[in-house]
């Protein structure tokens, strides 16, 4: 079963692993980077999502 899956942090090194892995499984993967990541290490299959976790929300 597909499943749609969210990796924070995509771009690092542990992301890249599990995002690859995620797509190769059959999953949507969402991959959410900062703006300054090198996106081309993704597969072409991710979903990009740019955001920065360090700021907060109120």
């Amino acid at each position: 079963m597909s499943k749609r899956i969210l990796v924070a942090g995509a771009s690092g090194k542990t992301g890249r692993i599990l995002t690859r892995d995620l797509v190769d499984q059959g999953h949507k993967v969402v991959a959410l980077t900062r703006d300054s990541s090198d996106i081309s290490v993704l597969p072409k299959a991710a979903n990009l999502r740019h955001a920065d976790l360090t700021h907060s929300w109120s």
